[in-house]
């Protein structure tokens, strides 16, 4: 998940650093639990035997101990005894060492045993002086091999499998009881001296992916003096003393903070309030919180007060307009209601430039739109026209003269078709899109990067929602224009979400306007230069206005020619229309229109 920064808040100020050392010391040893870096597991066969392995990491402790529980228990119902056994025929349970993190030839092993052959429960790490430690050289690379007991059922290997992979646990359970403790030197590092910030480790989590695999980071504060304390592959110490014009208030309100590398950087995250984004056992961030962002690399600080919602705008069938919302910085299943407001005015040849009043919905999941016209304008008109000229080209006086008009304004109308003219189905307020099409992820993607050239893409783990703006069906209008620039939240521009609410994971949240970013992109109807298609409409006025621009004078004389030729027209014309008017009245006339009358009000166009 890519985060958006929405404030730079300040450049650290160091005027003055103080610093107890010079150069990086080992002071003293300490111990951490590190089988969270066993983060990737997979089953192999060999020869018949079931083995799970683990990923390869580096050490950087000088010995590690291991103990597992034999028993596999999610739930009382589900409860595999032993299911991990010290050996099978040839194969057992051990850790293997490699020089690097790519060769398959292995430089030493250790075994996992029982403490005693009649206590099956836990299983042990055996070093090779038959003690519980194992001693490592420093940058050595090793992973875990468990032998898996005989006879297990498909789905016993997948419910293991899944708990291994998800920090030991499954269906929100802890499942498995693993151990790995390290003992490791104690590093203090001098953040001023390049070499030395550059020992701080390599993490395979960050705050865009496998949050839960970052490192955690003890803070501790004293007046302007701080510092950090990273545990990961080992102890990390770094220290600050800041000058007294620093503003500190950023580091004393965290509740929790994490350290991680990103793109061959460095950074901190601090997380404010009383709840984190980013704890290991919270990987599916439900909700935001603030936080603040230190890039030690460079000593620049983000803090993160509000967070980014995406909306694309777009008119579609029957001349119904939607609104594409998507939130990347946290998970909603279901979201339950949105209440937003815009402005917008028509677009069409004989519209005025005014904005309407400003549309103020409130959105709900499971409501169905009332009251929605299932059909477009230009349908209703093409319909109508198309019967009225046919009848006119029967009546010899108007027959070109209907003829013309009428194609003519059937291209026109036909050119502002923007989607389907007609809409099938019940259209609700709020419509889940959980795997949008290839077509609608890509549409999507294209706007929400045009609104903000740091978007990431469209998470296929995120849901997308349509939100149903309003069905914009006045005639002779080629859409909607919504004003990009209206504002009624600070902070948001275009359409502004006063709040909406969702829920997830049965727990329901309601996110205020204050916290929250809009990223709105207006598509097709809903723009300020819709995309009609080409007509002879189109053409005629492009060469008009082309001409005008490169020859006025000669745009003039034309010009004046086009007039004496309609003049000349037109008095053939009246000649036709005299005779026509005598037709008009004449018994047959009558009927005539009596017709157009009756078709133009059963199509709802008079």
């Amino acid at each position: 998940m890519y985060k958006k920064f929405s404030m730079l808040v300040l450049l650290v100020m160091f005027i003055s650093m103080i610093f107890s050392v010079s150069t990086h010391a080992y002071t003293e040893r300490t111990t951490d639990y590190i089988e969270d870096l066993f983060n990737t597991w997979e089953i192999q066969e060999n020869n018949g035997i079931t083995l799970l392995r683990s990923n390869r990491i580096q050490n950087k402790a000088e010995k590690i101990n291991l103990e597992i529980n034999t028993t596999f228990a999610s739930s009382q119902l589900i409860q595999i005894e032993n299911f991990i056994v010290a050996q099978n025929g040839v194969e057992k349970s051990r850790i293997e060492v490699f020089s690097d993190d790519t060769t398959i030839h292995i430089s030493d092993s250790f075994n996992i045993e029982y403490e005693a052959p009649e206590a099956s429960e836990l299983m042990f790490l055996k070093g090779s002086d038959d003690s519980w430690d194992v001693y490592l050289e420093q940058d050595t690379y090793y992973e875990i091999i468990f032998v898996l007991k005989e006879n297990l059922t498909s789905n016993q290997r997948l419910y293991i499998l899944q708990a291994f992979n998800n920090n030991y646990r499954y269906a929100n359970q802890m499942a498995i009881d693993l151990r790995v403790e390290a003992e490791f030197k104690w590093v203090v590092i001098n953040p001023t001296v390049e070499s030395e910030l550059a020992l701080l480790p390599e993490t395979y989590g960050s705050i865009f992916e496998h949050p839960e695999s970052m490192a955690s980071v003890s803070v501790s504060i004293d007046d302007y003096q701080m510092s950090l304390v990273i545990n990961y592959d080992s102890v990390y110490d770094v220290s600050y003393t800041f000058s007294d014009q620093t503003d500190m208030s950023v580091f004393n309100d965290q509740y929790d903070a994490f350290y991680y590398t990103y793109d061959e950087m460095k950074f901190i995250v601090f997380n404010h309030g009383e709840t984190s984004m980013f704890l290991s056992d919270d990987i599916k961030a439900e909700t935001f919180t603030p936080y603040t962002i230190w890039n030690l690399s460079t000593n620049e600080i983000e803090t993160h007060y509000r967070f980014n919602t995406y909306i694309y705008s777009e008119l579609e069938d029957a001349n119904n307009a939607y609104a594409y919302f998507y939130v990347d910085e946290f998970v909603i299943d279901h979201l339950l209601s949105v209440s937003l407001a815009y402005r917008y005015k028509y677009l069409g040849l004989f519209e005025d430039d005014v904005w309407e009043e400003p549309v103020h919905l409130v959105l709900e999941a499971d409501q169905e739109v009332t009251g929605l016209d299932p059909t477009a304008w230009q349908l209703d008109f093409l319909a109508t026209a198309s019967v009225i000229t046919s009848v006119s080209s029967l009546i010899p006086v108007v027959r070109w003269p209907m003829l013309i008009i009428g194609t003519a304004s059937m291209a026109y109308v036909g050119s502002t078709v923007e989607s389907g003219l007609i809409e099938v189905g019940n259209v609700n307020q709020i419509d889940e899109i959980s795997n949008p099409s290839q077509k609608v992820k890509d549409k999507l993607n294209e706007a929400y990067l045009l609104g903000d050239p740091n978007f990431s893409g469209i998470d296929s783990s995120l849901n997308v929602y349509k939100l149903h703006l309003g069905q914009y069906n006045k005639a002779f209008t080629t859409g909607i224009q919504i004003d990009e620039s209206y504002s009624e939240v600070n902070g948001q521009q275009g359409i502004n979400i006063i709040q909406f609410t969702y829920r997830t994971n049965g727990q329901v949240y309601t996110m205020k306007g204050e916290s929250i970013d809009t990223i709105f992109t207006p598509g097709p109807g809903t723009d300020a230069e819709p995309e009609t298609s080409s007509s002879l409409w189109d053409m005629f006025i492009q060469i008009i206005k082309d001409g005008y621009e490169v020859i006025p004078a000669l745009f003039w004389i034309i010009g004046l020619f086009a007039l004496i030729l309609v003049l000349i027209v037109l008095s053939h014309l009246w000649r036709f229309l005299s005779k026509g008017l005598k037709l008009i009245f004449s018994p047959f006339g009558f009927i005539s229109i009596t017709i157009i009358i009756v078709l133009l009000l059963l199509s709802g166009v008079i």
